[in-house]
C-alpha cells in the first residue's frame, strides 16, 4: 500500500513538472512574434507621423503592416525576450527636420499625439519622444501603468503636462528638458520619482519648494535658467532631498555663498554649479561631500583660499573643475602636506591664482596616473616644463599649460601617446623640438607651442618622412610662432591635408614659404617675421641670384621722443621678451585710475616694440602695427576693473581699435575711471 502510494505521488509530480515545462515551453515558443495589439499601436503611430506631413518610411522603414512582420525585431523597439512584450520604444526624432536648425523650433513645427495610442502597450517600460517637437498630449492614459522612464526633452509642452503626468504611478525617471513650462511642481503623484531632469525651461528658484514632496529624488537636474533663476541661491526647498546622488544647478546665475546645509547632502556623487554667480569660500561645504567623484564648480566668483588638502579623503573623486577667473580666490595644493586617496581623470585649475606664494606646480599630480584632461593654464607657474605628466598619464588627451614660466626643454614619453590637444604656449620652454614629435604623438589634431624659446631646424617627424607624416594625417592647427626655429620649412609638410591653421611667424626661417595643397590657402600672416622666406604668396621674390634679406635693423639715428636709442634693441633679446611678456600678463588695473594704467601699459608696449623690432619684417610693419594697436585695445579692455563691464561691452560691440577714440569717448569725464 505504501509503494503503491508513493508512485502515485511521483507520478502526479511528473505530470506536474511536465505541465510547467509545457507552460514555460509555450511562453517561449508559442508566440511567433509581437502582439497583434502591440504592433497595431506602433503602425497607428506611424499612421499619425505620416499623416502630419512627415516621411516616417525612412526613419521607421521596418515598421510594415504586415502580419508576417515581427514587431520585436523592428528598429527603435524592444521586446521582453521571454514574453515579447513590446517593452521599450525610442520614438526620439521621428520628425523629418533638422533639429540644429532654429526651423526646428518654430510653431509650424508643434504637433500634438493622443498619449492613448500607447494604451495596448500595457508592458512598457521606457518610452523616448525627446526631439520631435511635440506640444502637447490630446489625451492621456491611465494605463501605462508600468512606465518608469518617460523623456520628453526637446518638446513644446507647457504646465499642462505635469498633473497629467503625476497619474503614471511607477514612473522613476522623468525627462522634460527644454520645453515650454514653468510654475511649479505637482503636489500630487511622482511618489516614485528617482531622476527628474528640467532644465532650459521657465522656472523660477521657488520650483525647488514645490518639489519638497518628491521624497526619493536621487537625481535633480536643474540647470540653463538664468533668465528666470537669477537671485540668492535657493537653499529654502534644497537641503532636504537627503537621498540625491546627482544636483546639476549649472547656468542660472544664482549668487550669494554656498549653503552650509549643502553639506549635509552626504550622498551627493556628483555637484555641478558651474556658470553661476556663486561667491564666498566654498572650502567648508565641499570637505564634508566626501562620496563626491564630480564637482564642477567653473566659472563662479567664490573668493578667499581653498585649500586642496581638505579632499584628500575624497577617495571617489574624478572630476574637479575650477576654472575661475575671479581675483579674489587663491588655491593652495602644497600647505599642509597631504597626499591624494583620489584618481582624477579631467582636473580643470585654470585661471586660479595657483600657489601664489610658490608658483609650484601642484605636487599632487606626481601621483595622478589616469588623467584625461589638465588644464593649468594662466597661473604664472615657475618650474621645469612638467613633461612628466605626459609620460604618467597615458589616457591623456588635452593637456593645456599655456601662459605660465615653464622652463628647461620639453620631452616625449616614451611610448606611442593618444594625446590630441597640446596646448603649452606662453612660457619659456628652450631646446629644440624632438625629432619623434611625430611619431610619438600622431593623434594629434591640435599643437599650439607658440611664444617660447624654442630653436633649431622644425624636426623631420612633423613631415619630413613618409612614415610620421601619414602619422599626423588629422593634424589642424599648428603654432609654431615666435620662437628661434630656423631653416626651410619641410616641404612634406603639405601632406597634412586637413590642416586649417598654420602659423610660424617670428621666427629665423628661410628658404621658399610651401604653396601646395592647404597650404595654398594660407596668407603671409603665417609666415611675417622671417625675413629669409620668399615666395609669391608673401609677395617676395626667390630668384636664385638673391640672397634672403638681411634681418631688419634700426638705425642709430631711429629714436622715439622720449629720446630712447633704439639701437640699443636691433637685436632679439627673448629674455627680455619674454620678463616683458610675463609683465604684461600679470598687469590688471587693479586700484588705479584708467589713465595712470593706460599710460603704464603703454610704458610695457613700447618696450615691448623695440625689443622685438628686429624680428619685425619692415615691409610688413604697417599691416602688423595695425593689428597690434587691433589687440591692444582688447587687451586694455579685458585688464579693467569689472565696473566697466558695461563700456567695455560698448567698444568691443561696435569695434573701436583707436586708443584715443576709446579714451576721449568712453573714459574721459567718468568718475569710476579717474579714482581709485
Amino acid at each position: 500500500m505504501g509503494a503503491s502510494h508513493f508512485q502515485m505521488e511521483l507520478a502526479n509530480l511528473a505530470k506536474c513538472l511536465f505541465l510547467g515545462f509545457m507552460i514555460l515551453w509555450i511562453q517561449i515558443h508559442g508566440c511567433k512574434g509581437c502582439f497583434e495589439a502591440e504592433r497595431s499601436a506602433l503602425l497607428n503611430f506611424k499612421k499619425l507621423v505620416v499623416s502630419d506631413g512627415a516621411h516616417a518610411d525612412h526613419l521607421l522603414s521596418s515598421w510594415v503592416d504586415d502580419s508576417m512582420s515581427d514587431c520585436c525585431k523592428w528598429e527603435r523597439v524592444l521586446c521582453n525576450s521571454t514574453t515579447s512584450h513590446v517593452i521599450e520604444l525610442f520614438l526620439n526624432i521621428t520628425r523629418q527636420h533638422d533639429i540644429d536648425s532654429e526651423s526646428f523650433y518654430d510653431n509650424e513645427n508643434i504637433w500634438f499625439i493622443k498619449l492613448s495610442m500607447f494604451q495596448q502597450l500595457k508592458e512598457l517600460r521606457n518610452l523616448n519622444l525627446s526631439y520631435n517637437e511635440i506640444g502637447g498630449f490630446i489625451d492621456y492614459d491611465e494605463e501605462l501603468k508600468k512606465l518608469e522612464t518617460l523623456d520628453l526633452s526637446y518638446n513644446n509642452f507647457n504646465d499642462s503636462i505635469l498633473s497629467s503626468l503625476g497619474t503614471l504611478t511607477s514612473l522613476k525617471s522623468l525627462i522634460l528638458r527644454r520645453n515650454s513650462i514653468e510654475g511649479s511642481f505637482p503636489s500630487k503623484g511622482f511618489k516614485k520619482l528617482e531622476e527628474l531632469d528640467i532644465s532650459l525651461n521657465g522656472f523660477n528658484s521657488s520650483i525647488l519648494s514645490s518639489l519638497g514632496t518628491l521624497t526619493s529624488l536621487k537625481t535633480l537636474i536643474l540647470s540653463g535658467m538664468p533668465d528666470t533663476m537669477a537671485g540668492s541661491f535657493p537653499i529654502q526647498g534644497l537641503c532636504k532631498f537627503k537621498s540625491l546622488v546627482e544636483l546639476g544647478l549649472r547656468g542660472n546665475q544664482f549668487s550669494g555663498p554656498l549653503p552650509e546645509c549643502l553639506g549635509n547632502l552626504t550622498n551627493l556623487q556628483v555637484l555641478d554649479l558651474s556658470f553661476n554667480q556663486l561667491s564666498g569660500n566654498f572650502q567648508s561645504v565641499v570637505s564634508k561631500l566626501t562620496s563626491l567623484k564630480y564637482l564642477l564648480l567653473s566659472g563662479n566668483e567664490f573668493e578667499g583660499l581653498f585649500s586642496f588638502s581638505t579632499l584628500a579623503n575624497h577617495s571617489k573623486l574624478e572630476v574637479f573643475l575650477l576654472s575661475s577667473g575671479s581675483r579674489r580666490l587663491e588655491l593652495e595644493t602644497e600647505n599642509p602636506t597631504w597626499f591624494p586617496t583620489f584618481q582624477l581623470k579631467y582636473v580643470d585649475l585654470s585661471k586660479c591664482n595657483l600657489n601664489v606664494r610658490t608658483r609650484a606646480i601642484p605636487s599632487f599630480l606626481l601621483y595622478q596616473y589616469d588623467i584625461r584632461f589638465v588644464d593649468l593654464s594662466h597661473n604664472m607657474l615657475f618650474g621645469t616644463f612638467p613633461s612628466w605628466i605626459l609620460q604618467n598619464n597615458s589616457k591623456l588627451y588635452v593637456m593645456n599649460l599655456m601662459n605660465n614660466s615653464f622652463t628647461g626643454t620639453f620631452h616625449l614619453p616614451n611610448y606611442k601617446h593618444d594625446l590630441v590637444k597640446f596646448e603649452i604656449s606662453s612660457n619659456n620652454i628652450t631646446g629644440v623640438l624632438p625629432k619623434e614629435f611625430g611619431l610619438v604623438l600622431s593623434n594629434l589634431l591640435y599643437v599650439n607651442m607658440s611664444r617660447n624659446n624654442f630653436s633649431g631646424n622644425v624636426p623631420s617627424s612633423i613631415g619630413s618622412i613618409p612614415v610620421s607624416f601619414s602619422n599626423l594625417r588629422n593634424l589642424e592647427s599648428l603654432d609654431l610662432g615666435n620662437n628661434s626655429l630656423n631653416g626651410e620649412i619641410p616641404s612634406e609638410l603639405v601632406m597634412l591635408t586637413f590642416l586649417e591653421t598654420f602659423n610660424v611667424s617670428y621666427n629665423n626661417f628661410s628658404g621658399r614659404v610651401l604653396d601646395k595643397g592647404q597650404f595654398g590657402t594660407f596668407d603671409e600672416n603665417s609666415y611675417k617675421g622671417n625675413p629669409g622666406l620668399c615666395g609669391p604668396l608673401i609677395h617676395r621674390s626667390c630668384s636664385t641670384d638673391e640672397t634672403p634679406p638681411p634681418s631688419p635693423s634700426i638705425d642709430v639715428e631711429e629714436e622715439d621722443e622720449g629720446g630712447i636709442d633704439m639701437k640699443l634693441y636691433s637685436q632679439p633679446n627673448h629674455a627680455r621678451l619674454f620678463e616683458i611678456e610675463y609683465e604684461i600678463a600679470g598687469i590688471n588695473q587693479d586700484d588705479r585710475d584708467v589713465r595712470t594704467f593706460h599710460s603704464e601699459l603703454i610704458g610695457l608696449w613700447t618696450e615691448l616694440d623695440m625689443v622685438s623690432m628686429s624680428l619685425v619684417d619692415k615691409s610688413a610693419y604697417a599691416d602688423l602695427k595695425k593689428e597690434r594697436d587691433r589687440n591692444r585695445v582688447l587687451q586694455f579692455l579685458v585688464k579693467l576693473r569689472p565696473e566697466f563691464e558695461n563700456i567695455r561691452a560698448t567698444i568691443v560691440n561696435l569695434g573701436i581699435t583707436d586708443f584715443d577714440s576709446v579714451l576721449e569717448r568712453y573714459f574721459e569725464g567718468n568718475s569710476a575711471a579717474n579714482s581709485s
